[in-house]
């Protein structure tokens, strides 16, 4: 019969785990476990992988009620769902590295506090936004252009022939700072935006 054990150690070392969950084979052998520390990163181990320094345990683990004898330990046996959930967190970026998790909420602190679903529509919505103005960049590149030919094509009194091309290139050289200024604010936020996404994608990849 599986058996799901969780202890806490009371005094644990800020360098040593502060929690464990393992599931326990009918001999009590360790099968998977996870190991949460003060920081609340998680670390896990199982036969055929594992993060950091846990390992599974090379004996059994005592009965529950030897293990609760010590002081130093609250052991209580939970469900198998209650090790799911763990188990499936600490093989998700997303809860096992709170260090980077931190990193994204400095720089976007109205994502503190939110679910993991919010950091992906964050994520794609910042990805958007760079898109649409990596786009916009490359439209007004050579829409500026056929704006000025349009423009005299359907002026009254144009003032540029657009069979002339010395006088069509003064025209864009005359707006040009004007194009290359917004040009450079589009390509500098798009750039800032898609580092944004690209940071919460990398913290969301497991």
């Amino acid at each position: 019969m599986t058996t799901y054990l969780y202890s806490k150690w009371i005094n644990a070392p800020k360098d040593q785990p502060k929690e464990f969950y393992s599931e326990l084979d009918a001999e009590r052998y360790e099968t998977r476990k996870v190991e949460v520390f003060s920081d609340d990163k998680l670390n896990y181990a199982s036969a055929t992988k594992s993060t950091c320094e846990t390992r599974l345990g090379e004996i059994p683990v005592p009965p529950t009620n030897e293990i609760t004898d010590d002081p130093e330990f609250d052991t209580k046996e939970i469900s198998k769902e209650a090790f799911e959930e763990i188990w499936e967190k600490a093989n998700d970026n997303f809860y096992s590295d709170p260090v980077r998790k931190r990193k994204v909420i400095k720089s976007l602190p109205f994502l503190k506090g939110r679910k993991k679903r919010s950091f992906e529509k964050a994520a794609d919505s910042f990805m958007a936004i760079a898109n649409l103005l990596f786009s916009s960049v490359i439209v007004s590149a050579v829409a500026t252009p056929m704006s000025v030919i349009v423009k005299n094509i359907f002026s009254d009194s144009p003032k540029i022939s657009i069979f002339d091309i010395e006088q069509l290139q003064a025209a864009i050289v005359e707006n040009g700072p004007i194009l290359i200024t917004m040009c450079g604010v589009a390509v500098f936020l798009a750039w800032h935006f898609r580092k944004i996404a690209l940071n919460i994608y990398d913290l969301l990849d497991s």
